[in-house]
């Protein structure tokens, strides 16, 4: 597998500094993941919060072979880790819907150290979160953001290609 990720927040909304264009059309998204899959690029990255980039991935991803890479709403610890489940579990859920299927293939927490250090345990343990081959932190302030993974450890860098790529 790739050890590139394709991010999907333009498939669901006008984003990007540079982003002359607005949102991907349906047409363009179905090309870039065409292009994606011919160059073995097979994980997707998408959230709730980027705007219906789940519901288009719904509607098109039955012609691909990918997995899915989950993130959260941003978390404050300052909320209680109840709370917090909570709401990944309703996003969760919620996103799997939009996107038809059954489960994802990573999680990435937004900015809860709590958080991913109960879910990492849980993990660790044997106790996957539905079908989740591993969850991980984005923006946290923690220096390493290694994943709780099944077989090896993973790490994500996130980083913006230009937009002015032309397919």
């Amino acid at each position: 597998m790739s050890k590139l990720a394709l991010g999907t927040v333009q498939f669901g909304m006008s984003y990007g500094i540079s982003n002359k264009h607005g949102q991907t059309t349906r047409e363009q998204i179905i090309k870039i993941l065409e292009l994606a899959q011919k160059n073995d690029i097979r994980v997707l990255d998408t959230a709730s919060s980027y705007g219906n980039s789940e519901n288009i991935l719904g509607e098109v991803l039955d012609d691909f072979d990918c997995n899915i890479i989950l993130k959260t709403p941003h978390f404050n610890d300052e909320v209680s880790i109840v709370k917090q489940l909570e709401l990944l579990n309703k996003t969760f859920s919620r996103s799997l819907q939009r996107l038809g299927r059954d489960k994802a293939y990573g999680l990435l927490i937004e900015s809860s150290s709590a958080l991913f250090e109960n879910l990492s345990r849980a993990f660790l343990i044997g106790k996957k979160y539905d079908g989740i081959d591993f969850i991980g932190i984005n923006n946290s302030p923690c220096k390493n953001t290694l994943l709780a993974c099944t077989s090896t450890p993973c790490r994500f860098n996130f980083f913006n290609l230009p937009e002015s790529i032309s397919l």
